[in-house]
């Protein structure tokens, strides 16, 4: 069987796959703590780098388009909204 190298035949193969081993799930019992701590090590891994790239990327949207540009909020919150000062 040739390789997939496409995104669509690569997510398709894993599909298949995951499919046929949730049909034969009780034949791989014996994979499931070995697979819950591999996904626990991947969660972990994942909320530990998340949070460093934030702060690159908000700088690389400002950019083209400046700090006071109402684009940036189609972006998310990029700084902190100023404190509304009472009338």
């Amino acid at each position: 069987m040739q390789s997939e190298t496409t995104y669509p035949g690569i997510l398709g193969q894993l599909q298949r796959f995951a499919a046929s081993m949730a049909a034969r799930i009780t034949e791989v019992l014996h994979l499931e703590p070995s697979r819950a701590q591999s996904q626990t090590q991947q969660l972990q891994a994942a909320l530990a780098e998340g949070p460093r790239p934030a702060p690159l990327l908000r700088k690389g949207v400002q950019q083209p388009h400046g700090l006071p540009s109402e684009r940036l909020t189609e972006f998310g919150p990029s700084r902190p909204a100023a404190p509304e000062i009472p009338a």
